[in-house]
């Protein structure tokens, strides 16, 4: 029991030791945070079945893309080597603005072709986790999650 006891006040103190660290090392403001470095989205998961559950996308032509947020509120997405409409070089390149709102926990990016609002789900030290909202009703559960890394 007391072994128990000594154990948990050190992960404790761990977790509280890693909380300081991150927050000296991430600046409270998102806009700082995501205009750092250019981000690479990894990983797409896809909710099929619409019940909630997400499943790892393997065949996403978008898990290779490089997204820049410029601090002057530009934005632009390039494909890298996986296309997702081949035929369609113009698509190679969106650019637009990019924004924050609800108190920074949602991205929305004003694309000329069209805009995309992301719920925000977790930033760590080097990766943004998102997940598309439905910017008509966005009651709507996501249907997609994308993971950004640098």
């Amino acid at each position: 029991m007391r072994m128990h006891l000594k154990s948990l006040i050190f992960n404790a103190l761990l977790l509280i030791v890693y909380a300081f660290t991150i927050s000296a090392v991430f600046p409270t403001d998102v806009s700082d945070f995501l205009t750092q470095s250019l981000w690479t989205q990894m990983e797409s998961y896809k909710d099929k079945e619409g019940d909630g559950n997400f499943v790892f996308d393997t065949d996403s032509c978008q898990a290779d893309n490089n997204w820049l947020f410029r601090p002057d509120g530009t934005f632009e997405m390039t494909e890298d080597v996986r296309k997702c409409e081949p035929d369609m070089p113009f698509l190679d390149t969106l650019s637009g603005n990019w924004s924050l709102k609800n108190n920074q926990t949602v991205l929305s990016l004003d694309l000329t072709e069209f805009d995309l609002d992301f719920q925000i789900d977790a930033i760590g030290p080097n990766e943004v986790i998102l997940h598309i909202m439905d910017t008509e009703n966005p009651n709507t559960p996501a249907w997609e999650k994308i993971l950004l890394r640098r």
